[in-house]
């Protein structure tokens, strides 16, 4: 909109993170216990926090359609394991490439697995990474590359575009399980806690968002970037008696 002193309007990139499994019950600064968040929590204190964002189903599949494309979940199979046009839908890459935005999407698990890039190529997505762009080495587990790594790759990809406007996403994995670590480093919570294991990859995965924002605000194209971060889906979680 325009500004009250009539400046021109400015186009800003937009980057939006895929929180892989992230619950509020477990976010600090939304009061969470345990908080395993600190570096979110940082973030929030910057930014602007929605405290009554609410997950649209328990997969990214359903995650990526309502994010991307403003869709709310439906029942049965999710439109992203559609194989057809679905022209109803317009993502948010087809509303910016109005404004000529190139866009990435950034991915350290398989791009194949619920059909992510046969959808989202329909859906006006044109540039992809995923594992299989990844060094072999960089992959932990079934899943592919761990946060962090993905985190990096993300920030090189995006110095790329320079001073023109772009949409990035990165959609992150490891807060999923089986939960596996590049470190004993990051598990600071023992078998005796309810949930340990997605504790200590949520601590993780949070650590890895932490790393990106240090990287991202070296670089020129940091202040000129609206950068959304929500989670991709609710969790079902196992009762503890």
């Amino acid at each position: 909109y325009p500004h009250s002193n009539s400046q021109p309007n400015k186009d800003y990139n937009v980057v939006i993170v895929f929180l892989e499994s992230w619950l509020s019950k477990y976010v600090g600064t939304l009061g969470g216990k345990p908080a395993v968040t600190p570096h979110f929590d940082s973030l929030a204190q910057k930014g602007i926090l929605f405290e009554r964002f609410y997950a649209t189903g328990t997969r990214t599949n359903r995650g990526i359609v309502s994010i991307l494309c403003s869709f709310p979940s439906q029942t049965g199979r999710s439109l992203m394991r559609k194989y057809t046009d679905n022209g109803a839908l317009e993502s948010i890459a087809e509303v910016l490439k109005e404004k000529d935005y190139p866009n990435i999407l950034i991915y350290g698990g398989d791009l194949q697995f619920d059909n992510m890039e046969g959808f989202l190529r329909i859906r006006g997505f044109d540039r992809f990474v995923g594992q299989d762009d990844f060094p072999e080495e960089d992959k932990l587990g079934k899943w592919g590359v761990p946060d962090h790594l993905v985190f990096q790759r993300a920030n090189e990809e995006f110095v790329k575009f320079g001073d023109k406007p772009f949409l990035g996403v990165i959609v992150t994995l490891s807060n999923h399980e089986p939960f596996l670590l590049p470190s004993d480093s990051f598990k600071i919570f023992s078998p005796d806690v309810p949930q340990w294991e997605y504790l200590n990859a949520f601590y993780y995965s949070d650590w890895s968002l932490g790393q990106f924002f240090h990287l991202a605000e070296k670089q020129s194209y940091f202040k000129n970037t609206i950068f959304v971060l929500v989670a991709d889906h609710g969790r079902f979680m196992k009762t503890e008696v």
